[in-house]
């Protein structure tokens, strides 16, 4: 082989991956005059050398060599540390880089940057980190191969350090949000195909190198990157911190259901501290159309117990619901099941679109929302997350419950007929949760009710309270103390109407 093509391969070798080289090559652009250049070049060439020697350090041939090397590093290292802090600044080098960045003083005044200028901010914050960067890995090596005889370059090389450390604040502090205003639907779908795209060229440049895990992570990735406006760009519209992102069906259905641990003697103590949420409603808060809008697709919960879809709202475009105001909220026909909050976080996830009058579908909210977990149980007051998205503005409301049992509601009506709703909520919450509601269903109940949602999640230091109210205002009600399995058994007397309610109890547990 040539020698041309041997150093070619060898610094192949050395700057890693295209994009590594990539960011090396935007760094040497920005580390001043040739001179430092060529001199950065051949310190490149001295650690590789360095490293070589450092393999056969035991011989005193090797040894020797290696203090020559180390020798002659310091002294090329000493020579380009006084070209970077004699030359021009790191403020200048930016300024010469960036000749659009207004002064600090002037910053307030600017509230969005364009796309190139946000582009280019973040390339040059990238090259003052791969240039602190080196400066940490020469301030290594210089203490570990040279010890004292480093010191006054290690103090120089400080003064280096502080100087890029000083300057990558400032741009931090400068960097204002990319200005997307004037950004259609069509350019948005471009956008987030190309991200897409870049991440599966990424996977394939990491397969291609070897890592399969690096690979693989990147696909998983690729399926969830998306691009919205009132997200800021770039974002995630789905889970991305499970077990393994690259084999995750994020439409899989979570096959956990209720009353897992009815029939089961409770014994495991981890369950007490278990906590659990309530959804008490799903709002479009806000509306890029008007109102009424036909809203239909799917809003899931995913809990700690596998993150897979627990659903909470699911009609197709033949079964949409009218949506006349931002106080109305989604009919809710889940969770199936309690849902677990521990240590991890719990998500809503939603994919909405609306059907206008012609009959055409537009995408309406795509993202998620995070619950956090270990939560610090001081107020007993539902809490609203926002997500906004596409052409709305999406308001999850929900209650965390201590110590949570999963209380599942069955009802059937043994005498007479019932037309109007069932609701449940707690002693310590007085939001209601709605359990059936003859409005939406239609007809006068004979038999089993079907219910809406069966589900709640009870503190057992709370009380349960049932209430069936009819379509004229008539109500009665029931209060439940909770309990860790077995069930019970209670009969409502609305008129002529005999409502047989049974309560059904289970553990919450976080794990599968």
């Amino acid at each position: 082989m040539a020698e041309g093509e041997t150093s070619a391969e060898e610094k192949r070798r050395r700057t890693g991956p295209p994009e590594a080289q990539e960011l090396e090559e935007t760094k040497r652009r920005r580390t001043g005059p040739p001179e430092a250049q060529e001199l950065e070049e051949r310190l490149d060439s001295l650690r590789d050398k360095i490293a070589a020697a450092r393999l056969v350090a035991g011989s005193r041939f090797g040894e020797e060599q290696r203090r020559s090397l180390l020798r002659e590093w310091l002294r090329l290292a000493s020579a380009k540390l006084d070209l970077d802090l004699s030359g021009m600044s790191e403020l200048d080098r930016s300024a010469e880089a960036l000749p659009w960045l207004v002064p600090p003083e002037e910053a307030d005044k600017r509230t969005t940057h364009t796309r190139q200028e946000v582009q280019e901010l973040e390339e040059r914050m990238t090259c003052l980190q791969l240039l602190s960067e080196d400066a940490a890995d020469d301030r290594i090596l210089a203490r570990r191969e040279l010890g004292a005889a480093a010191d006054e370059f290690l103090l120089r090389l400080t003064t280096r350090q502080r100087a890029l450390a000083r300057e990558y604040s400032r741009l931090a502090n400068l960097k204002r949000p990319p200005d997307l205003s004037g950004m259609t639907e069509a350019d948005r779908g471009a956008e987030a195909e190309r991200l897409r795209e870049e991440m599966l060229q990424k996977a394939r440049q990491l397969q291609d190198q070897g890592d399969m895990s690096g690979a693989r992570e990147s696909e998983g990735l690729a399926r969830i990157i998306d691009f919205d406006v009132k997200q800021g760009g770039e974002y995630l519209n789905s889970i991305c911190c499970v077990g393994n992102i690259y084999t995750f069906d994020h439409t899989e259905e979570s096959p956990v259901g209720p009353m897992r641990f009815t029939n089961r003697p409770w014994q495991d103590k981890m369950c007490v501290n278990c906590a659990s949420i309530n959804i008490l409603s799903v709002k479009i808060a806000c509306s890029d159309i008007d109102f009424p809008i036909q809203v239909y697709g799917t809003v899931v919960a995913r809990d700690c117990i596998d993150y897979k879809c627990v659903y909470l709202f699911r009609r197709d475009n033949d079964h949409c619901q009218l949506i006349s105001s931002n106080e109305e909220s989604l009919i809710l026909t889940g969770p199936k099941r309690g849902l677990a909050l521990w240590y991890d976080a719990d998500y809503v996830q939603t994919d909405l679109w609306v059907k206008d009058r012609q009959g055409h579908c537009k995408q309406f909210s795509k993202g998620i929302v995070r619950i956090p977990g270990n939560q610090v149980f001081d107020k007993c007051e539902p809490e609203t997350v926002s997500l906004a998205t596409r052409l709305s503005t999406v308001d999850v409301t929900y209650d965390v419950v201590e110590c949570a049992v999963e209380a599942t509601v069955a009802a059937e009506v043994t005498q007479g007929e019932f037309y109007g709703a069932m609701t449940a909520h707690t002693t310590r919450s007085k939001r209601r949760i709605v359990l059936f509601d003859s409005q939406v269903g239609g007809d006068k109940c004979h038999g089993l009710i079907q219910l809406m949602r069966p589900v709640v999640s009870v503190s057992v230091m709370d009380k349960l309270k049932i209430f069936a109210t009819t379509a004229a205002g008539v109500s009665t009600g029931v209060e439940v103390t909770p309990r860790w399995n077995g069930g019970h058994e209670f009969v409502l007397t609305l008129g002529d109407a005999t409502i047989c309610v049974k309560v059904t109890w289970s553990m919450v547990d976080p794990r599968l």
